[in-house]
């Protein structure tokens, strides 16, 4: 008993609707994941930024050891070939940069001479 006349059509693809729900489903995954990937990259640039401030450090303190001074500003270190200047992670400027040591405490200050925190 052969069934002339039907014809059995297999679904070749997704409908439009399926389609739809799993670009929602993706959106929404990529919405709740943004916030945690900007996290990580805000502690990236802040340690790249510390690792900067760091090398500035270490060259300072060679500086000042070495030329037997208290302290030592960004120009004079690049100038001597102590350091070359740090590439900018975030924008910051750090031609201003002092390196002192005060009582045996090594410290980075700003150009306004306000210390930076070496820790994130």
């Amino acid at each position: 008993m052969a069934q002339i006349g039907k014809k059995h059509f297999t679904k070749a693809g997704f409908t439009l609707v399926e389609t739809f729900i799993v670009s929602v489903i993706v959106v929404l995954l990529i919405a709740l994941a943004y916030p945690a990937l900007e996290k990580v990259r805000d502690k990236y640039r802040e340690r790249a930024i510390v690792e900067n401030l760091e090398k500035v450090a270490a060259a300072g303190l060679q500086y000042i050891e070495e030329k037997k001074v208290q302290s030592v500003d960004m120009q004079t270190l690049e100038t001597m070939g102590y350091i070359q200047a740090p590439k900018p992670i975030f924008g910051e400027n750090y031609s201003g940069l002092r390196v002192v040591v005060e009582g045996g405490v090594l410290s980075v200050l700003d150009k306004d001479r306000n210390p930076l925190s070496l820790t994130y």
